[in-house]
């Protein structure tokens, strides 16, 4: 099973003023999703990069020629092949920073694990993922799938039949902090559904986008919608818990640490991940921190 991850530079460059939102007196910075902080953003590519990379001899990136230059050129991450095809992305604006991510799922043509650049392992994936048909890595039903599933009825213009095809009661989508599978033929449907989503819609979401839960509700609810009835999907982990949002605890009580964006400003996760990354790569530390301040000159 290839080892993928996707990078689309534009979000990182051109992060996101504050807008409005079609949820009523919803406002928020939406760059913050956006790797604001470029500092952990290095540390946190890096640090995923590199832990794959021991486990892995086999490790492809896709991304787009400013991705490149940041990621191989200047902080020289190790990934064993390279496509620079994401630059058709930039068609869009950096809001919707799920596009990269979509094109990576929709252009595989062999078994694979796409795994977001903010998720560290300390062993190799259970070798059962293999046999995945469709594997994420974990399930989750929290409030905004349903806030933004009734903004998306009330008020956009094309509605995909999924919509209403599922049980709208118990909303829920997958965690795609890794997402891959055997499945080819079936990611390539879903981003091409995805895809025409936003198309269809694009006039709406520039003029009142949804806010910060757009783009996982975008990914991960149509997914899991689509797979519904059609496959099992396989989740990595049974369960949400603390210990996968701490460094705290690795390798003895956890062996994989998601840095999800709401765990990024309000916890101790940035500062571990530096000290993680000064103590297993201090080489990769100091490059990154020479390009921050390159990037910020």
């Amino acid at each position: 099973m290839k080892i993928v991850q996707s990078f689309w530079s534009k979000p990182f460059y051109e992060p996101t003023s504050e807008k409005v939102s079609l949820i009523e007196g919803y406002k928020e910075d939406l760059s913050t999703e956006q790797w604001k902080d470029r500092k952990f953003f290095c540390m946190a590519w890096a640090f995923s990069c590199l832990q794959l990379r021991k486990f892995y001899d086999e490790v492809e990136l896709i991304t787009d020629e400013k991705g490149k230059e940041l990621l191989i050129d200047k902080l020289k991450l190790p990934y064993t092949s390279i496509r620079v095809e994401l630059d058709t992305m930039n068609k869009y604006e950096s809001f919707f920073w799920v596009v990269g991510k979509l094109h990576a799922y929709q252009h595989q043509d062999q078994p694979f694990l796409h795994v977001d650049g903010d998720l560290f392992i300390w062993e190799k994936f259970g070798d059962w993922v293999k046999q995945s048909s469709l594997i994420a890595l974990h399930i989750e039903n929290y409030i905004f799938y349903r806030e933004m599933y009734d903004a998306v009825i009330e008020g956009f213009s094309y509605v995909p039949a999924l919509f209403n095809n599922g049980d709208n009661d118990k909303l829920y989508g997958a965690n795609m902090g890794i997402v891959g599978g055997r499945e080819n033929s079936f990611f390539n449907e879903y981003a091409t559904e995805a895809f025409k989503f936003i198309e269809s819609n694009v006039d709406i979401l520039r003029s009142k986008p949804l806010g910060l839960d757009f783009n996982p509700f975008l990914e991960q609810f149509i997914f899991s919608r689509m797979a519904e009835n059609r496959y099992e999907v396989d989740y990595y982990i049974d369960r949400e818990q603390p210990s996968l949002y701490s460094l705290a605890g690795v390798p003895s009580v956890n062996k994989l640490v998601h840095a999800r964006s709401d765990y990024r400003d309000h916890s101790m996760l940035p500062h571990q991940l530096y000290h993680a990354m000064l103590k297993e790569y201090p080489s990769y530390y100091y490059r990154i921190m020479k390009a921050i301040i390159a990037l910020e000159a």
